[in-house]
């Protein structure tokens, strides 16, 4: 292998604000909110309540360098009704996919990523 530690190079890898990529979900893992989130005291919700994890692949070329390949994770709360019914308010995010994209989320949909002003994506639902 290469890795050295005294031998590096720090690239930004930003992608410039309000960009908007093409993206496909590669994977939905269902669990509770603190499999998920690591920073949990800045977690407004219910830590122990169920939601998907989806996780988006995008690919990205600045005009100045090589083709990337970014991944963006997307978490969304639900719950779980009578009969194993995903049940989801009409101001959730769950919601907000369904009201973009006219369906829940499934592997293999195509999606919207957009970045915000420090060059992070994120899944465009609005």
């Amino acid at each position: 292998m290469g890795f050295d530690a005294k031998k590096y190079k720090e690239t930004s890898g930003m992608v410039p604000p309000d960009t908007i990529l093409d993206g496909v979900i590669i994977k939905i893992i269902d669990g509770a909110v603190q499999d998920f989130v690591t920073n949990t005291e800045n977690w407004k919700g219910d830590l122990t309540g169920p939601c998907i994890n989806v996780t988006v692949m995008s690919k990205y070329k600045p005009e100045s360098g090589e083709e990337m390949e970014l991944s963006v994770d997307k978490l969304f709360t639900y719950k779980l009704g009578n009969d194993g019914v995903t049940e989801f308010s009409g101001n959730s995010n769950l919601a907000k996919y369904k009201a973009k994209y006219g369906k829940l989320p499934e592997v293999g949909d195509s999606v919207k990523l957009i970045s915000n002003s420090e060059g992070f994506l994120r899944v465009k639902i609005d």
